[in-house]
C-alpha cells in the first residue's frame, strides 16, 4: 500500500504505533526476567495509550481527510493542525515564513515537516533531499517513494509513486519507476517513457539525454521530438569539450567520432582516439598497435608508427612518446620534437617537474612543465634518485647531492647518502655517518656508529604516513644519545637505548632497565627501574616485577600502582 494513501486518522495510529513498538523493543531488550515482564505488562500497556494519547493531543483541529484522496495527486494539502508547544520541534527557515521542523532529539532518521508561522503544511514524516530542491518545491521521500511538494499551491507538483527523484535543471526531472528510468516535467508530466536502464544529462545540450538499455549499450534521446536520434548500441558514449561531437566506443572495443545524427567522424575505427584540449581539434589515435595523431578531417599529423604517445601533455604542451626504436622524447601536437628520442628510459615520479632519463645505461635529469622539456644534467651517472628536496646521484660508487636545477651540491665524496626528513640527509664517510640539510651543509661535527629519528609515535596518526620528529637518536662507541635538527648535542651518547619522545620526555635503557626523562629540565622523572615502558597519551604504563603503574606525565609525575 502506497504511505500516502492514507487520511489523517491513520496517520495518527500509524504514529501512535510507532512509539508502542519503541517502548517494546526497549523492554524486551532491558528485562530478562520472563516473570517480571508478565507483572509489568499491564503497567506497559497503560502507559502505552496515555503515551501515545499524549502523543496524539500535541495536535488541534486535525483534520479526517486533509490531502483528500490521493496524498500527492495535484489537489490541495490544507493546514493539518496547529502544534500546541513549539518547544517540542526544531524549526529551520526555508524561505520566507515557510520552516522545515522536526521532533527535538529525533537524532539521525528524523522526520522533516512543514510549516508556515505556526501552521502545519505537511507533518513530520518526510526526509527531505535538498539538492534536488528549489526555492518553492522540495524533493521529499518517504520509505521508498519520492516526490515533488509545492510550498506556494501546498501540493505535490509530482506524486509519491517513484523509486528517485533527481533534478535535471529546467523543470526536469528524472525519476524512476521499478527498473525503469524516465524523464517527467514538474507538472509530472512525462517527457521520457519508462523503459531504460539509466538516464544521463548531457553537459553542453539541455535538450538530449543520455540512454542506456538492459543491454548496457547507449544512446542519445531528443526531448523536444521525443525521439531516440542515435540508437543505444555503443559500449560508452561522451561529449567532446567545446564541440556537439560524441566519443563513442563500439561493441568491438573501437572508437570514433560522431555526429548527433550518429554520423561517424573518421572513416576507420581506432583502438584509441583522444582529443587533445590545446589549439587545432587533434585525435591521438592507435591502430594494429601503432599512435600517431590525426586531424578532424583524419589526415595524418604524425604518422602512426610510434609504440606509445601519453594523452597527457606536460605545461608547454608536449607529449612524451616512445618511437618505432623504443627511444623516449618528447612531441608537439602538430608533430615537432621538443626533446629528442635517445633516451633508454624515461622515470617521472608522480606529477612533479623533473624525471629522470636514462641512456646506454648512464642516468641524467631533464626539467618537464616548466617551457619545453631540456636536459638539465647528462646521462653521466650510474644511479640517481629523487627525494622530495634534491637529488641523489652516484658516479663510480661515490655519491652526492645535486639540486633541481642541476647544480652538484656536494662533491662525490660519500659512500652511501640515505634521505631522513623535513630535508635532511645522512651521509656515509668510511664506517660512519654525519647530518647534512639538502644544501649539502654538514651539520654534525661529530661523526656516529649510525643515526636515525627519534620517534613520537603520539603525534604520527594513520593518515599521515610521514614520521614526526624533533631529534635524532645517535650511537657513538656502542652508546645512545640524542642531537637535535641542527646538529647540536642534546644527551650525551651514555645510554644503551632511547625508544620514543613526546613533548620532551624520552624512555631510555640503562642498566638493563627502563625509565623517563625531560630533556628540558634534564631530570629523570622515573629511574630504570623498569621492565618495560609504553608511552600513551594517559601517561606512561611500566611494569617493574609482577607489578605495574601509571606515570602521568602533566607535570605532576603521580605513580599509580595499578
Amino acid at each position: 500500500m502506497n504511505p500516502l494513501n492514507m487520511n489523517v486518522n491513520i496517520l495518527k495510529n500509524w504514529i501512535k504505533l510507532e512509539k508502542i513498538l519503541h517502548f517494546v523493543l526497549f523492554f524486551s531488550k532491558s528485562n530478562q526476567n520472563t516473570k517480571m515482564k508478565t507483572k509489568l505488562l499491564p503497567l506497559i500497556a497503560a502507559l502505552f495509550f496515555v503515551f501515545s494519547g499524549l502523543y496524539a493531543q500535541e495536535f488541534d483541529s486535525v483534520q479526517d481527510a486533509p490531502f483528500e484522496d490521493e496524498f500527492g495527486d495535484g489537489s490541495s494539502a490544507e493546514v493539518i493542525s496547529k502544534p500546541k508547544n513549539n518547544g517540542n520541534y526544531n524549526k529551520t527557515v526555508i524561505t520566507g515564513d515557510y520552516f522545515w521542523f522536526t521532533k527535538k532529539y529525533a537524532g539521525y532518521n528524523k522526520g522533516y515537516g512543514i510549516m508556515k508561522g505556526d501552521e502545519i503544511i505537511i507533518p513530520n514524516i518526510f526526509k527531505r533531499n535538498t539538492y534536488q530542491s528549489t526555492m518553492y518545491k522540495k524533493a521529499l521521500s518517504l520509505g521508498s517513494f519520492y516526490g515533488l511538494f509545492n510550498l506556494q499551491s501546498r501540493s505535490w507538483d509530482i506524486p509519491m509513486i517513484y523509486r528517485t527523484l533527481e533534478h535535471f535543471g529546467n523543470s526536469v526531472y528524472k525519476v524512476k519507476k521499478g527498473q525503469y528510468a524516465g524523464l517527467v516535467d514538474g507538472n509530472n508530466n512525462v517527457l521520457v517513457d519508462f523503459q531504460w536502464k539509466s538516464i544521463t544529462k548531457i553537459n553542453g545540450l539541455d535538450n538530449y539525454v543520455f540512454v542506456s538499455n538492459n543491454s548496457n549499450l547507449y544512446g542519445i534521446y531528443n526531448l523536444i521530438s521525443k525521439k531516440v536520434v542515435v540508437e543505444p548500441q555503443y559500449r560508452s558514449i561522451s561529449k567532446l569539450k567545446d564541440d556537439s561531437a560524441f566519443k563513442v566506443e563500439n561493441t568491438s572495443n573501437h572508437f570514433n567520432i560522431i555526429d548527433i545524427n550518429d554520423k561517424p567522424r573518421f572513416k576507420k575505427w581506432y583502438k584509441v582516439v583522444y582529443p587533445t584540449r590545446r589549439g587545432r581539434r587533434y585525435f591521438i589515435v592507435k591502430s594494429e598497435g601503432k599512435m600517431g595523431i590525426i586531424d578532424e578531417n583524419e589526415s595524418i599529423v604524425v604518422p602512426l608508427t610510434y609504440q606509445k604517445i601519453e594523452t597527457a601533455s606536460f605545461n608547454d604542451g608536449s607529449h612524451l612518446a616512445i618511437n618505432k626504436d623504443g627511444k623516449y622524447g618528447c612531441l608537439s601536437i602538430d608533430g615537432n620534437i621538443t626533446l629528442p628520442f635517445v633516451y633508454d628510459k624515461f622515470l617521472r615520479k608522480g606529477y612533479g617537474n623533473m624525471a629522470i632519463s636514462t641512456k646506454n645505461q648512464k642516468c641524467g635529469i631533464v626539467q618537464i612543465n616548466n617551457g619545453l622539456p631540456f636536459e638539465i644534467a647528462t646521462c653521466d651517472y650510474d644511479e640517481i634518485t629523487q627525494s622530495n628536496d634534491v637529488f641523489i646521484v652516484e658516479q663510480g660508487k661515490k655519491f652526492g647531492l645535486m639540486d633541481f636545477y642541476g647544480q652538484m651540491k656536494t662533491d662525490l665524496k660519500y659512500d652511501s647518502i640515505k634521505s631522513v626528513a623535513n630535508g635532511l640527509l645522512l651521509g656515509k664517510e668510511d664506517k660512519d655517518w654525519v647530518l647534512i640539510n639538502k644544501n649539502g651543509t654538514q651539520l654534525s661535527d661529530s661523526k656516529f656508529e649510525e643515526i636515525s629519528i627519534l620517534s613520537q609515535p603520539l603525534k604520527t596518526s594513520y593518515y599521515n604516513s610521514n614520521p614526526k620528529f624533533s631529534y635524532l637518536v645517535v650511537r657513538q662507541n656502542g652508546k645512545y644519545g640524542i642531537i637535535d635538527k641542527v646538529g647540536n648535542e642534546v644527551l650525551k651518547a651514555e645510554y644503551e637505548g632511547i625508544v620514543n619522545e613526546n613533548d620532551n620526555m624520552i624512555i631510555f635503557k640503562k642498566g638493563g632497565k627502563y625509565g623517563i626523562k625531560n630533556l628540558l629540565s634534564g631530570e629523570n622523572i622515573a629511574n630504570a627501574d623498569y621492565g618495560q615502558i609504553i608511552m600513551t597519551a594517559q601517561g606512561c604504563y611500566c611494569q617493574k616485577d609482577k607489578g605495574w603503574y601509571l606515570i602521568k606525565l602533566d607535570g605532576s609525575n603521580k605513580i599509580e600502582r595499578l
